[in-house]
């Protein structure tokens, strides 16, 4: 059982992972951005449709995150283009990327009724830098 307990010290002592160096795994913060430009289609009109949209990244266990972003929706013609930027800083408890998605709440129904639908993005590993890419929406999204 004292074997056991030395064993223990000398791992905890010795590893990069629980070290006090700079270079340690705790010190490593993982700082991925986003830049996105496209444009949102309606199938039932081109007025305007697209009342907000957000970034979000999906979790598993805890509630889906909103990312820290700063968004330009541009309604004046159709179709409405849009420019993202946003920062995050990794993704969960042993998860290397991102699930991200757009929130999209827009009246592009056959009834003009409002709705929120989600847009799934393409996932990106949490070890790339800067992400750049234009991403169109079609809306009403099809599941």
């Amino acid at each position: 059982m004292i074997s056991l307990f030395i064993i223990f010290i000398l791992i905890f002592q010795f590893s990069p992972s629980f070290s006090n160096s700079d270079d340690s795994v705790e010190n490593q913060q993982l700082q991925s951005q986003f830049h996105f430009t496209g444009y949102f289609t309606c199938k039932w009109t081109e007025e305007s449709v697209v009342q907000d949209f957000w970034l979000m990244e999906w979790d598993t266990i805890t509630p889906d995150d909103k990312i820290h972003q700063v968004v330009e929706l541009f309604r004046d013609n159709y179709p409405y283009s849009y420019e993202l930027y946003a920062e995050e800083n990794g993704d969960g408890l042993w998860d290397n990327y991102y699930e991200l998605y757009y929130k999209n709440t827009h009246n592009c129904t056959v009834s003009r009724k409002t709705v929120t639908q989600n847009f799934m993005l393409p996932e990106y590993s949490v070890h790339v830098s800067r992400i750049e890419e234009e991403i169109i929406v079609h809306l009403p999204i099809q599941y």
